[in-house]
């Protein structure tokens, strides 16, 4: 019997990806562990409380190339005490997500996602925390740094309005989405903005958020179906000697047809 040509040639190509993967395995360059999770898919799991130390660790080193995060924080809360209470106001503020069940993770806090949801009111105790959060800041931030979170915040409240008008409140908002940088590519953002996207789109709701990083981020955001609706620019600290953050109010309406997201 004589082998079809098409397949022999498919033998030869699958022998030889074998065989570069296990020369590969040998030498070191990878291990059978990297080898599974890059072909794994992610898998999204609710956040736990364990979880935070890490994800704020993620936070940390996912935003230090952010647009906003850079003029916001251009020079560090100095004093470390002034830190480590960051850290802890940064969980305080986390934890009320975790309480309405509108945080995710993969791999326990390498990535993460939190969001809020039109259908999930804050209760009275989780407003009275996000207010002593607030007012704890106020107290470790420098004056440079709160005149800029609060030029940030108000500009993203009127561009926001202008955008969405009084169909805000009936929009899911997803707030924190990142990946630490050693799985970054691997599908993990696309997971986990599906679980935003399968929760919305389950109750008929739009979504919308603000991305500052406009160059990098925009690509992936159309990717899983948000699209800017609204720009506006931050930079007016006198102090600022670089050129103004661009931010974008992006939207991801209800799909008219079947929606599939694609990991990326």
């Amino acid at each position: 019997m004589i082998d079809d040509p098409a397949a022999t040639v498919q033998r030869l190509i699958t022998r030889y990806l074998i065989s570069v993967v296990a020369f590969s395995i040998m030498l070191g360059h990878i291990s059978p562990y990297m080898l599974f999770e890059k072909i794994a898919s992610p898998t999204p799991h609710r956040t736990k409380y364990d979880d935070l130390a890490n994800i704020i660790n993620t936070i940390k080193a996912s935003s230090v190339n952010d647009p906003v995060t850079l003029y916001v924080y251009e020079h560090k809360i100095p004093g470390r005490w002034r830190r480590q209470l960051s850290r802890m106001l940064d969980s305080l503020v986390l934890s009320n997500f975790i309480e309405r069940q509108t945080a995710w993770t993969c791999d326990a806090g390498d990535a993460y996602l939190f969001y809020s949801d039109p259908a999930k009111h804050k209760t009275r105790r989780q407003k009275l925390v996000l207010k002593f959060a607030v007012f704890m800041f106020g107290l470790i931030r420098t004056a440079e740094q709160k005149r800029r979170s609060e030029e940030v915040s108000k500009k993203m409240d009127a561009a926001v309005r202008e955008a969405l008008g009084d169909r805000k409140k009936d929009m899911f908002y997803l707030d924190h989405l990142g990946t630490t940088p050693a799985k970054q590519g691997r599908g993990y953002g696309t997971a986990l903005c599906k679980v935003l996207a399968d929760e919305a789109d389950a109750r008929g709701a739009a979504s919308y958020l603000g991305s500052s990083n406009v160059e990098t981020n925009t690509p992936f955001y159309n990717s899983v179906g948000f699209y800017t609706v609204k720009e506006f620019v931050v930079g007016d600290d006198p102090t600022w000697k670089k050129p103004p953050v661009v931010i974008a109010v992006m939207v991801r309406e209800v799909p008219t047809t079947d929606y599939k997201v694609e990991l990326v």
